[in-house]
């Protein structure tokens, strides 16, 4: 077994087992592989950076849980979607309580109905009180961040889990214990989900999405299954602060050679997180010339994926596994344009899988471009296949002034609306996009064209509606007609909550059908 983290070490620090254990006070960010070499551990530093930090909390190891402190909710009509299921506790949603940042605490309900204009709510929301039957009714376990958005990120519900919550709401129970139990528990149900969705299916998927946040009942933490690899993605300080449990809890679950730890800096420092980040650090050219590929399979086609690395130099983004498979059964014997092609995702699919006669991809990156020639070559596939380094804008209206036209366009541009205040600037940027894409399906017999966004902004604006009613804003823009097909999300193993939907929708791959030119 193999782990590979950025931990918060000390120099001093010795290395047991598969983790490091850190003192508290002075850490630094160090990345480390173990390696299993014959009963021993050997260890190889990718990078070391000493830097002072300060985590948000010395959490006691032994506090029992019957002495774990209570945040209590006030009781209205919003309180209703807690004791629903709804994970993400908001500021105003809190009546009283504090605790220790990260620390796992019980979650309630006011029994009472909260009076207005009363003087003593806010220096009652001060203090910190436990359990009285007559008071609030308990709906789960939670952790506690005064410094971020989510002020509890609910856990482990009453209603939802009732053996989990009974197991863990013991007397005697240790809140560290009771924490590692919860992450094993969703990680194991995790595992029966995607087992349901026949992941892994070797020779035809060995890369998908194992853990997806609030979708699996652990907000903050993303797993990624990439072939023998296990890739976690920490985007919440509670799942910092307790790395090393969450590390032995998924180990002990599942049997993967190798398990990666990264961040999602900005959602960290987001959550009020203020220790070191150091794994959204840019690779380094060493790093990444040496990093070793990992062959993985989505829908048969093979794909060169570096789990170790971060950004797109890891070589996934499995989100589009099952829209990738639909269109590819329209593509026998088409010509295919892949717009913002990535590592090759849609074109290679076609290919493969579809019966494609040729495909082109097209992308700004000039790595990109090289690993989608490379998956190309290992697919067997590089003689129909080709791959342009070029801004799609340019390519789509030079290829337009040329005559050039295909059966199949793809678009599938990074995220142009990061929040709904960029929603109308992101727009136009997605209208002129898809007028020049639609200018390029075939205008003698009509054709396909798959258009997506991942921006939640426009996914979720109107139900859906507003980013429908743009594309086909395009295509009048373009001349032609459009037929909706079909209109799908991201792969089915990117779970959501069906209590918080459509918060967690953000890919949106709508099919149309292009009527030919008049």
């Amino acid at each position: 077994m193999v782990l590979i983290c950025t931990l918060s070490v000390n120099l001093r620090s010795t290395v047991h087992c598969f983790l490091l254990h850190r003192p508290a006070g002075r850490p630094i960010s160090t990345a480390v592989v173990l390696h299993h070499q014959t009963g021993c551990k050997a260890l190889r530093r990718f990078a070391s950076t000493t830097t002072d930090t300060v985590y948000p909390a010395k959490l006691e190891q032994n506090e029992l849980v019957k002495d774990a402190p209570v945040i209590v909710l006030q009781r209205s009509r919003q309180s209703k979607a807690f004791r629903n299921g709804n994970q993400l506790v908001f500021t105003k949603a809190i009546q009283r309580g504090q605790a220790p940042t990260c620390a796992l605490v019980q979650v309630a309900v006011d029994d009472d109905v909260p009076k207005k204009n009363t003087t003593n709510d806010k220096n009652k929301s001060a203090s910190s009180e436990k359990f009285q039957k007559t008071e609030a009714q308990p709906i789960g376990w939670g952790v506690w961040n005064p410094d971020s958005l989510y002020k509890v990120r609910i856990l482990c519900h009453r209603y939802l889990q009732p053996t989990l919550y009974q197991k863990i709401t013991q007397p005697e129970m240790n809140t560290q214990e009771a924490l590692k139990m919860i992450v094993q528990y969703h990680v194991k149900v995790a595992v029966r989900k995607r087992t349901a969705l026949c992941l892994p299916n070797p020779g035809q998927n060995t890369m998908f999405r194992l853990v997806n946040g609030e979708g699996d009942s652990l907000s903050g933490l993303q797993i990624d299954v990439i072939d023998s690899h296990v890739v976690v993605q920490s985007s919440a300080a509670w799942t910092e602060v307790h790395k090393e449990l969450i590390l032995d809890a998924i180990q002990e679950v599942t049997n993967y050679d190798t398990i990666v730890w990264k961040v999602a800096g900005s959602r960290l420092k987001q959550d009020g997180y203020t220790g070191i980040v150091t794994s959204e650090k840019k690779d380094d050219e060493e790093e990444s010339q040496t990093a070793e590929a990992v062959i993985a399979l989505e829908n048969g086609v093979k794909f060169r994926t570096f789990p170790t690395l971060d950004g797109q130099k890891t070589g996934v983004y499995c989100d589009q596994r099952e829209n990738r498979h639909t269109l590819s059964k329209f593509t026998q014997g088409k010509t295919v344009l892949d717009l913002c092609c990535f590592h090759g995702g849609f074109s290679l699919t076609a290919l493969v899988q579809g019966g494609a006669i040729s495909a082109v991809g097209v992308d700004s990156s000039a790595a990109a471009v090289e690993a989608a020639k490379e998956n190309a070559k290992l697919n067997n596939c590089d003689d129909k296949a080709s791959f342009v380094q070029a801004d799609i804008s340019k390519y789509m209206q030079s290829t337009a002034a040329d005559g050039g036209t295909f059966d199949v366009v793809c678009l599938d541009p990074p995220k142009l609306a990061p929040t709904v205040a960029s929603l109308d600037k992101a727009r136009r940027k997605y209208h002129g996009l898809n007028r020049d894409a639609v200018k390029l399906v075939n205008p003698t017999e009509g054709g396909l064209l798959m258009t997506c966004t991942c921006s939640a902004a426009m996914t979720q604006k109107d139900g859906g509606q507003y980013f429908l009613n743009m594309v086909s804003g395009a295509a009048q823009a373009a001349g032609r007609q459009l037929t909706l097909l079909s209109k799908a999300g991201a792969a089915s193993c990117h779970t959501q909550s069906p209590v918080s939907w459509p918060a967690g929708a953000y890919l949106t791959a709508a099919l149309f059908y292009v009527h030919p030119a008049e």
